[in-house]
C-alpha cells in the first residue's frame, strides 16, 4: 500500500514515529554491510479492522495501526514476533499490503492448552536481505531418568538465517508470566539451561552446524534486570546481553519494565560481530496522540520492540589478514598509507582537503607540493593528458624526474611519462 492512500492521522502518526525512530539511533540496513535483529511482542496481534476508521466494537487494530506497525518492521532485516494468534488476518494483511512481495513470514502452529493461550510465535524478515538456512523447528524437552519434563507453556521456535556470508540462529519464546514472578522462574531456568546451553554446546563440539552464532530473543517476562532472581537466572549459563540494552525499558507503561530480551553466548564461537549499537524504538506518545496508553495498547502494543546490529562487511578484516597486522589494534592500517599511497589516495583524502606525511595536497584540481623540501613519490603512471581527456586530472611522473611547467599556475606539477610523449 502506497503511503499515498493513508490518512491524515496515520501519517502525522508516522512523521512522529520516524522521528523517534531516528533518535532511537537505529542504523539504515546497508546491504553486505549490516543486518539488524529485531524483537517485538505485538499484542494480541489476530484479527482487524479493514478500515482507517476507529472501530466502536472490537477489535480495536485497524489500518492505521497496521501502517505504524509496518513502518517499525521495515527497520529490521529479521524480526521475532510474540503473541500472534490462532486468526492471523492481521498479519497476512500486514505482509500482503503493507510489507509487499519481498517480505516473508515463518510460523509455528497454535500452542494448545489454556496455558498457551492460543498464541504463535513468527519471524518476519525481507528476502532481499536475509533468506532462510532451511533449519525450523519448535523446541521439546527430552526425557529424563525422572521421566517426561514439564514442557513451555508456548512452545519456543528455532530458525536459521543467512546474511551476506553470515549464517546465525534465532531462538524465540514467549515465557509464562503466571500469578506471581516466582511461576515465571522454572521455564526461565529451562530455556538457558537445557535449550540455549545445549545448542551452544553442540555446536561448539561440532555435532551440529546447523545451530551456528545462537541469538535467545523474546518476551522473558522479567521485570527487571540486574539483581533480580529472574534476570540471573536467565544469564547464569552465559548469556549476555549487550550493554544498551541492559537499561532500557521494553514496555510503554508508567513503570519501566524490562520484559523482552535479546541476548547471546559470548566467546570465540560466537561468529557475529556485534557493531556496538542496539536499542528500542520507544512510540509511546508519538501515535495515537488523542488516546492514552492503555487504548494505544491494543492498537499498537504495550511491549516496545528491541533491535541489534550484526555488522556482515568482513573486508578489513580478510585485508588485515593478508597484510599481517591486527585488526582490534589502534589504527591497523597506518602503516599503508606511505609516499607510495599518494597516487592512490589523492583523489580520496587529497581532495577532502588533508595532507599525508609526504607532503603532497589537493588544491584547486591540482595536485600540489606543500613542502618543497618533500621529494615526490618515484612511481610511473599514465600521463596527466591522457588522464585529462578522461576526466582525470592527475599529473604523472616522467622518466628521468620531475618539471614545472610556467604555462601552469605556480605550484602546480606537470610531467609527461616518456612512454606517452607523441600519443594522440
Amino acid at each position: 500500500m502506497d503511503h499515498a492512500q493513508y490518512s491524515v492521522a496515520t501519517t502525522e502518526d508516522i512523521v512522529r514515529l520516524r522521528r523517534r525512530i531516528a533518535q532511537a539511533g537505529l542504523p539504515p540496513r546497508r546491504t553486505d554491510a549490516n543486518v539488524i535483529v529485531g524483537t517485538w511482542n505485538i499484542q494480541k496481534f489476530g484479527g482487524f479492522h479493514p478500515d482507517w476508521s476507529e472501530n466502536p466494537g472490537s477489535p480495536k487494530r485497524n489500518l492505521r495501526a497496521l501502517a505504524l506497525i509496518a513502518e517499525v518492521v521495515r527497520c529490521f532485516d529479521v524480526i521475532a514476533l510474540q503473541e500472534v494468534l490462532r486468526d492471523t488476518a492481521a498479519l497476512r494483511y500486514l505482509m500482503d499490503q503493507f510489507l509487499g512481495p519481498h517480505w516473508a513470514v515463518l510460523l509455528t502452529d497454535v500452542s494448545g492448552g489454556d496455558k498457551g493461550n492460543s498464541e504463535r510465535l513468527a519471524y518476519l524478515y525481507d528476502t532481499r536481505r536475509v533468506v532462510l538456512s532451511g533449519l525450523a523447528g519448535e523446541i521439546v524437552l527430552p526425557p529424563t531418568p525422572e521421566g517426561l519434563p514439564e514442557q513451555f507453556d508456548r512452545t519456543p521456535f528455532i530458525a536459521g538465517f543467512r546474511a551476506a556470508n553470515e549464517h546465525f540462529t534465532l531462538l524465540t519464546v514467549h515465557i509464562r508470566y503466571g500469578s506471581v514472578p516466582a511461576d515465571r522462574l522454572p521455564e526461565l531456568q529451562r530455556i538457558a539451561r537445557y535449550t540455549a546451553q545445549e545448542l551452544r554446546a553442540r555446536a561448539r563440539a561440532g555435532q551440529s552446524r546447523e545451530e551456528p552464532n545462537l541469538l535467545v530473543l523474546g518476551d522473558f517476562n522479567i521485570d527487571k534486570r540486574q539483581g533480580n532472581p529472574l534476570f540471573d537466572a536467565f544469564v547464569e549459563t552465559g548469556l549476555w546481553v549487550p550493554e544498551p540494552l541492559q537499561t532500557v525499558k521494553t514496555t510503554t507503561g508508567k513503570t519501566a519494565k524490562h520484559y523482552d530480551q535479546i541476548a547471546w553466548f559470548q566467546g570465540e564461537d560466537f561468529g557475529l560481530k556485534p557493531s556496538g549499537r542496539a536499542g528500542c524504538i520507544d512510540f509511546a506518545g508519538a501515535v495515537y496522540q488523542e488516546l492514552s496508553s492503555a487504548q494505544v495498547s491494543p492498537r499498537v502494543s504495550d511491549h516496545l520492540p528491541l533491535w541489534v546490529e550484526f555488522t556482515t562487511d568482513r573486508s578489513e578484516e580478510g585485508m588485515a589478514r593478508v597484510l599481517g597486522v591486527d585488526i582490534d589494534g589502534p589504527e591497523p592500517f597506518a602503516g599503508c598509507w606511505t609516499e607510495r599511497a599518494v597516487a592512490v589516495g589523492a583523489m580520496g583524502a587529497l581532495r577532502a582537503g588533508r595532507r599525508d606525511s609526504t607532503g603532497w595536497s589537493w588544491l584547486d584540481g591540482n595536485l600540489r607540493l606543500s613542502s618543497p623540501a618533500v621529494s615526490p613519490p618515484r612511481r610511473r603512471v599514465w600521463c596527466g593528458a591522457c588522464r585529462r581527456r578522461r576526466g582525470w586530472p592527475f599529473p604523472c611522473l616522467r622518466r628521468g624526474g620531475w618539471r614545472r611547467s610556467g604555462r601552469r599556475r605556480a605550484g602546480a606539477l606537470q610531467a609527461h611519462s616518456a612512454c606517452c610523449e607523441g600519443r594522440p
